[in-house]
């Protein structure tokens, strides 16, 4: 079954895993789900976009990072 044209527009695909996910800054949310979690170290990369949150706690982890 195919999701609504809404849900769709609010989906964002993780450029890690292919994982679709709602990013609430794509999706105009006051807050994400993501400002729970620290940031990951260095500086951001603009051109990578945002991960899914399985595959940012990964990173996080492996960043030596626990998240929140």
């Amino acid at each position: 079954m195919a999701e609504p044209a809404d849900n769709q527009a609010r989906t964002s695909i993780c450029p890690v895993c292919g994982k679709p996910f709602i990013c609430g800054m794509v999706a105009g949310e006051k807050v994400c789900w993501c400002v729970q979690l620290p940031p990951l170290p260095g500086p951001p990369d603009p051109a990578q976009g945002c991960l899914c949150p399985d595959c940012l706690r990964r990173k996080l982890a492996e960043a030596g990072q626990a998240p929140a």
